[in-house]
């Protein structure tokens, strides 16, 4: 038996969130988006702070930022810029993930610990591949 607790709410919201942007892509400018993303993960880091107080929980929401910020200022002008762009967004949001999971461990008992190190282990392995790939691909085409 696990007593794992995964707040659903906020993985649904993170998805339907991730989805919208993505969606809205097309349709709105993509600064504005991150702009407004931006503004979302700093009023949430000042609200969190307020309440709870947690060096955690600012460093996660600090690591959306910084992946916001690198979504906003970071100029791409060939398809490898904007791989590079993407690929420091990906990691920023994977160890903002990770930070959170990292820090609840500690919480969990044996079989909750092997999990998490699972879904860390899973998440961080294919997007190394995805990044692999990518760029494999990238330098295939230019040969």
């Amino acid at each position: 038996m696990t007593n794992l607790k995964i707040s659903k709410p906020i993985v649904c919201f993170s998805i339907s969130l991730m989805t919208l942007v993505k969606v809205m892509d097309e349709y709105i400018n993509a600064n504005l988006l991150w702009g407004c993303l931006l503004v979302l993960f700093v009023g949430l880091a000042v609200y969190c702070w307020n309440k709870l107080h947690q060096k955690v929980i600012m460093l996660s929401l600090g690591l959306f930022c910084i992946s916001c910020l690198i979504g906003l200022f970071w100029p791409v002008n060939t398809t490898y810029d904007g791989v590079n762009k993407g690929a420091l967004i990906l990691w920023s949001e994977f160890f903002a993930i990770t930070s959170v999971l990292v820090s609840k461990m500690k919480e969990c008992n044996e079989d909750d610990k092997k999990l998490l190190k699972l879904i860390i282990g899973l998440l961080g392995g294919s997007l190394f591949l995805l990044c692999a790939i990518i760029y494999i691909g990238i330098w295939m085409k230019s040969k």
